[in-house]
Order: C-alpha cells, then sequence, then structure tokens
C-alpha cells in the first residue's frame, strides 16, 4: 500500500514538472502585471506606471539564492547604461517578501548587497501582493526575464535562465525595432 501512495505522488510530481516545461504562456495584449503598487529595495514606492518611462522595459525576475542570476547581473548593469535613452532594466527579487507581500529584512538586506558587489544599479522591486497575484506566483524557475512596452504589455517570450551580454544585446536590439 505504501509503495503505491509513493507511486502516485511521483507520477504526480513527474506529471506537474513535465506540463510545465520552459514554454510560457504567449502574451494576451494585457499588462502583464496589471495595476500593482510595491516598494524597491531603496524604500521608494513603484507602481505600473514606472513602464511609461521607457519604450522597453527588461523585468529580470531573480533570486538572492540563484546563481546564474547574480552572475548575469554585472552584464544587465552595463546594458542598462548602455541602453539607457531607451531601454531600462527592472529586477524583481523574488525571496525578499513571504506569499502575502510582506519584505523579509534578512533577504532585502542580501538582495541590497548582492546589487552593490554586482553593480546592477538599476530599480528592484520588492514583490507585494498585487504583484504575486498577477504574475510572480507564476514563476516557476529564476531568473525569468521578460520585456515589457510602455504600456506594461508583454513583446515577445519570457527567457527562462541566464543569458550572455551578447545574448541579452541581441534580444533587446530585435525587440527595441518591434517597439519603435
Amino acid at each position: 500500500m505504501k509503495k503505491s501512495v509513493f507511486v502516485f505522488l511521483l507520477a504526480g510530481v513527474l506529471l506537474l514538472c513535465g506540463c510545465s516545461g520552459s514554454e510560457t504562456p504567449a502574451p494576451t495584449g494585457e499588462p502583464l502585471f496589471g495595476p500593482f503598487t510595491a516598494m524597491d529595495l531603496a524604500g521608494e514606492s513603484a507602481d505600473e506606471s514606472i513602464f511609461s518611462q521607457k519604450k522597453l522595459t527588461m523585468v529580470n525576475i531573480w533570486g538572492t539564492f540563484c546563481g546564474p542570476c547574480i552572475q548575469e547581473m554585472p552584464d544587465l548593469g552595463e546594458l542598462a547604461e548602455e541602453y539607457g535613452e531607451d531601454l531600462q532594466i527592472v529586477g524583481i527579487v523574488i525571496d525578499a517578501a513571504d506569499q502575502n507581500g510582506n519584505p523579509l529584512k534578512d533577504k532585502k538586506e542580501e538582495a541590497e548587497r548582492i546589487v552593490s558587489e554586482t553593480g546592477a544599479d538599476y530599480r528592484h522591486l520588492l514583490p507585494s501582493r498585487s504583484l504575486i497575484l498577477s504574475y510572480l506566483g507564476r514563476v516557476q524557475a529564476v531568473p525569468e526575464t521578460v520585456f515589457l512596452d510602455e504600456n506594461g504589455v508583454q513583446i515577445g517570450r519570457s527567457f527562462m535562465g541566464a543569458r550572455s551580454k551578447a545574448e541579452w544585446k541581441a534580444e533587446i536590439e530585435a525587440l527595441l525595432e518591434q517597439v519603435k
């Protein structure tokens, strides 16, 4: 009996993992994060109007526990400087709040340290309840990166995993052509 329960549970886990894959839903034409409010690492408030500041926003969802996330952050910092006219990068530190959007002091401090050490000097948001309910609750792995237009609508696909600076540049160039 115990063996059959274990097999049933294992099959369920494998089925769930197999269904998630690396495919993400296609953009819907609606703002990806919807209306939201959140705080950033500096204690400043942010909402969905953050996306209207540039034609293209790269949202990089990362975690303080994630080696590949941290490894790509210096490149993202350089890209934020290089494309400052046309592109903004916004990080979301997925593990810096609990499931209700309450900030976790130790994780916030760790995120601040990582941002400082990697030179990732772009804005980093803490997950709020509204961000969790709109999109972050569906994130299955980090880093995950999405690109949004000035209305907060997703452009192109979602990217799972870290990329090199050259790979991100190629994606950014192609997406900038779409939003011009």
